[in-house]
C-alpha cells in the first residue's frame, strides 16, 4: 500500500491540517469503515485514510481555497495547541486558532461522508456524498474498484471522481465586480369602440413609459454579494373616451370628451440587507455559477433593493354638455413603498471551474412588442 501504517500518516498530515485551518473555507471528513468480513476491517480503515490523504492533494492542487480536517486529526491538533498554551511550552496565545478549527468541525464549508467498503481483499466499494453549508448535495455516488489501485502513483478512484464532481460547482468562490443594466421604453396607442344609442362610444389609449434599473454588484464570496441599485420609472397613460351618449350628473345628455390620465414616478435606491448570514444582517443579493457539462457556465443573479417611493397622480376632464363643473376630479397624487426584485440566469458563456477568470460584456435586445428593452451585463470574475 501506498501509507504503510496510520501513526505515520497522521505525523505527515499533522502540519498540513494545522496550517490549513487559515484558509477561508474547510471541507470535513466524516469516515465510515465497513467490510463484508470484519477481519477486513483494518483494510477499509487504511484506505479511508488514503482517500483523506489524496483529497488534501488534490485540494491543495485544484483548490487552494480549501482545508481539510476531520475530527481525530483535529482532536489531535487542539490537545498539541493546548499543550501550546501552557507555561511549559511559552503561554502561545492559541485561543483563537482553536476556535478557528472548532468552527471547521460545527460549520464546515464542506462535509464528505464516505466509506470504503470491504467486498473481498481484491475489491473495493467507495460510497461517497458531498453536501455545502446550503445543505446542497454536490456528489453522490458508488463506485467498485480494485484494491489493487491504492499502490497506485495517482489518488485513488473514487478521489478522481470527486474532484470531478466538484468541477460542475463552484467551489472556491469567484469574485469581483458584476454590472446590470436593464433600460426599457414603450410608447403604444390602441383603440376600441362600442354602440351606443347616439352612435359610438370610441376609447383612445395612449402609453408612454421608460424606466431604468441599474445593479452594481460585488460578488464576495459564495453567497456573499454587496453593492447598490437605483431604479427610475416614469410612466403615463391617457385615455381619451369620446362618448355621444354621456350622461352627466346634473341629466343632461349629449356628446362628452373625457380625458383621464395616470401617471407614475418611482425612484429606488439601494440593496435590501434583511438576510441574516451568520447572524449578521447581509444584502439581499446572491450570484450563483453553475457549470454545465459542455464547457460554458451559467450566472444566476437574485436580488431584491430597498423600498422606495412611487407617487401616482389621476386626473379627470369632462368637456361636454354638464353644468357645474362636477365632473372633472381634480389631480389626486398618492404615494406607496416599493422595492424591486431581480431574477435572471445569464449565459451560457464560455468557461469551465478550472478557469481563474470568468469574464463577459454583452448588450441583448429582448423588444417584446412596442415595449423596447436592452440587458446589458459586464463581470470580471477571478478566484484562487
Amino acid at each position: 500500500m501506498k501509507h504503510p501504517g496510520l501513526l505515520i500518516l497522521l505525523i505527515l498530515l499533522l502540519p498540513l491540517r494545522v496550517g490549513a485551518q487559515s484558509r477561508e473555507k474547510t471541507m470535513l471528513l466524516l469516515a465510515r469503515a465497513g467490510a463484508a468480513d470484519t477481519n477486513l476491517l483494518y483494510l477499509s480503515k487504511g484506505i479511508n485514510n488514503i482517500f483523506l490523504s489524496d483529497i488534501i492533494s488534490e485540494m491543495e492542487r485544484n483548490y487552494p481555497c480549501i482545508g481539510v480536517t476531520d475530527p481525530v486529526t483535529a482532536d489531535l491538533c487542539m490537545d498539541e495547541l493546548r499543550l501550546q498554551g501552557t507555561a511549559e511550552f511559552g503561554n502561545r496565545d492559541v485561543g483563537p486558532i482553536i476556535s478557528k478549527i472548532a468552527g471547521g468541525l460545527t460549520n464546515p464549508d464542506l462535509a464528505v461522508k464516505y466509506c470504503m467498503y470491504i467486498n473481498s481483499p481484491e475489491t473495493v466499494t467507495a460510497t461517497v456524498t458531498c453536501a455545502n453549508s446550503e445543505g446542497e448535495i454536490l456528489a453522490d455516488f458508488t463506485e467498485t474498484f480494485p484494491a489493487a489501485d491504492v499502490t497506485g502513483d495517482g489518488s485513488i478512484p473514487p478521489v478522481k471522481r470527486l474532484v470531478d464532481e466538484f468541477k460542475k460547482h463552484e467551489i472556491c468562490p469567484y469574485t469581483g465586480p458584476v454590472n446590470i443594466e436593464v433600460k426599457s421604453d414603450r410608447e403604444e396607442s390602441t383603440s376600441s369602440s362600442t354602440p351606443c344609442h347616439a352612435g359610438m362610444i370610441v376609447t383612445d389609449v395612449e402609453t408612454e413609459s421608460n424606466s431604468t434599473l441599474r445593479w452594481e454588484l460585488m460578488k464576495e464570496d459564495l453567497a456573499l454579494t454587496s453593492g447598490t441599485v437605483t431604479y427610475d420609472l416614469k410612466e403615463k397613460y391617457t385615455t381619451v373616451t369620446s362618448n355621444p351618449c354621456y350622461v352627466c350628473k346634473d341629466g343632461n345628455r349629449g356628446f362628452a370628451r373625457i380625458t383621464e390620465t395616470k401617471e407614475s414616478e418611482a425612484k429606488v435606491e439601494g440593496l435590501s440587507n434583511e438576510s441574516i448570514s451568520g447572524g449578521v444582517q447581509v444584502s439581499d443579493a446572491r450570484i450563483r455559477i453553475t457549470f454545465l457539462d459542455d464547457g460554458s457556465f451559467l450566472l444566476t443573479v437574485k436580488a431584491t433593493s430597498e423600498k422606495g417611493p412611487m407617487k401616482i397622480t389621476t386626473e379627470k376632464k369632462v368637456d361636454g354638455p354638464c353644468t357645474g363643473g362636477n365632473e372633472d376630479e381634480p389631480p389626486d397624487t398618492k404615494t406607496k413603498s416599493i422595492d424591486v426584485p431581480f431574477t435572471a440566469v445569464f449565459g451560457p458563456y464560455q468557461g469551465t471551474a478550472a478557469d481563474k477568470v470568468l469574464s463577459m460584456n454583452e448588450t441583448k435586445d429582448v423588444s417584446q412588442g412596442n415595449e423596447k428593452t436592452t440587458v446589458t451585463i459586464d463581470f470580471t470574475l477571478t478566484r484562487e
